[in-house]
């Protein structure tokens, strides 16, 4: 257990450090795990990364939903770190898939910061703060992911950029093909 504080505080103070080891020394776990928790986290108000309509699916089902929602996080991870692991191995990375899928995951570690923001908000009302916070704790998440890339694959900082990117829009079109997949198999059965 206190090896995985050290490894969370080394994820937002010497996240080089950390993914380094992580290259070689990967905890999928761990890179699994931290992510759906900082869903949850986030997702307590509607802002996570999963899409909307399955928080909306998620808060309406109660304790199902919610598995639901945890485990669409788990599958867009572990998808989403393989296709960013294949762009980054088409650009010439030599890290490898469970290196990245922990980078990644701890590379969301600043967004578990969101939930004191939250209570602070929700008791204040000062509802602005939280929305502040998950933007600055998002975009913290994502420098973080440029340096997991950036040191997994090891890669200039112009060619992370390149790879996350490459592989968000790849994630983009799996994620689009799959909902058109859930959608017609939904109006299918209504019919």
């Amino acid at each position: 257990m206190e090896r995985l504080w050290n490894d969370l505080i080394n994820a937002l103070t010497q996240p080089k450090e950390l993914f380094a080891r992580l290259r070689e020394s990967p905890s999928v776990l761990m890179g699994i795990v931290i992510p759906v928790v900082a869903q949850a986290v986030s997702g307590a108000t509607g802002g996570g990364p999963v899409s909307a309509p399955l928080q909306a699916n998620a808060i309406r089902l109660g304790p199902m939903g919610w598995l639901v929602d945890a485990l669409a996080m788990v599958a867009l991870l572990l998808v989403g770190a393989l296709i960013i692991h294949g762009v980054a191995r088409m650009l010439g990375g030599d890290g490898s898939y469970a290196g990245a899928l922990s980078a990644l995951g701890f590379a969301s570690t600043p967004i578990l910061l969101y939930a004191p923001f939250l209570v602070v908000s929700v008791v204040t009302g000062w509802f602005v703060l939280a929305a502040l916070a998950q933007f600055v704790l998002n975009l913290w998440s994502l420098i973080l992911d440029v340096i997991a890339v950036r040191t997994v694959y090891r890669f200039s900082t112009a060619r992370a950029v390149g790879a996350l990117l490459l592989g968000f829009i790849g994630i983009g079109v799996v994620g689009g093909i799959a909902m058109i997949i859930v959608l017609g198999a939904t109006v299918a059965t209504e019919f």
